[in-house]
C-alpha cells in the first residue's frame, strides 16, 4: 500500500522482497 507507518516497516521489507 502507499501509506506507510513506522509500524509498517516489517511489511515494507516483505513487500520489497516480493517485488
Amino acid at each position: 500500500r502507499l501509506v506507510i507507518s513506522f509500524n509498517d516497516f516489517p511489511s515494507l521489507m516483505t513487500a520489497n522482497a516480493t517485488m
